[in-house]
């Protein structure tokens, strides 16, 4: 990840709920056919915490420094944060290739897939590596999680990448209640983070 945000610790996204949203508008018509019509084109993720001692002091540290709900922050959801030889879907711009990396998920019955983009690539423990046609290939890493090989693919070559990641967000509340269970041993019992996008990430992380 080349865009600087601060990662809330790993064990604190490992107690996370995760609830995914869209944002549907749906009428139904006097034959009762329900029409509906995607709000947004992708899923946004809300991250609902609880901070144990070991994790407060720094997610105390991390909301002071990001002024609450102003700035994002990189949350690792424990229930997705691998990607293995994921596909990645490449064009060509001025003499290099680039993609966008992303995640399929893809049910095992019917056809319909889903294509997350990933926006904050993660190399605190795991490097992230590109392939073509399965060799390692050196790349350059573009924000918002964009991968740059040098010289043009041609037709038919596959471009993958394997590594971990976190998803941008911001803190929800204008508020966050630590609590003293003893002296010097804190919690903060109701963190809430939602996920946010490509466009409102640039925005916030040039600020």
């Amino acid at each position: 990840m080349t865009i600087n945000l601060p990662i809330l610790p790993y064990d604190a996204a490992g107690g996370a709920e995760v609830e995914v949203t869209w944002s549907t508008a749906v009428a139904t018509s006097e034959g009762e056919i329900s029409w509906t019509s995607r709000r947004r084109p992708l899923a946004i993720r809300v991250f609902h915490l609880t901070i144990g001692p070991d994790q407060a002091a720094e997610v105390d540290a991390i909301y002071l420094a990001v002024s609450g709900p102003t700035f994002p922050v990189g949350v690792r959801s424990w229930k997705d944060y691998i990607a293995a030889d994921e596909v990645l879907t490449w064009y060509l711009q001025s003499g290099n290739t680039l993609a966008q990396l992303s995640k399929t998920e893809r049910p095992a019955t019917g056809s319909r897939v889903y294509v997350q983009p990933i926006l904050c690539p993660d190399q605190a423990e795991v490097p992230l590596v590109v392939k073509v046609d399965g060799f390692e290939v050196d790349y350059t890493l573009i924000d918002p999680g964009i991968v740059m090989v040098a010289g043009e693919l041609t037709t038919g070559q596959v471009m993958t990448w394997s590594g971990r990641y976190v998803y941008p967000c911001r803190f929800v509340e204008d508020t966050q209640t630590t609590k003293i269970i003893t002296r010097s041993v804190l919690s903060v019992p109701d963190v809430q983070l939602r996920e946010i996008q490509a466009a409102e990430l640039m925005r916030l992380a040039a600020l």
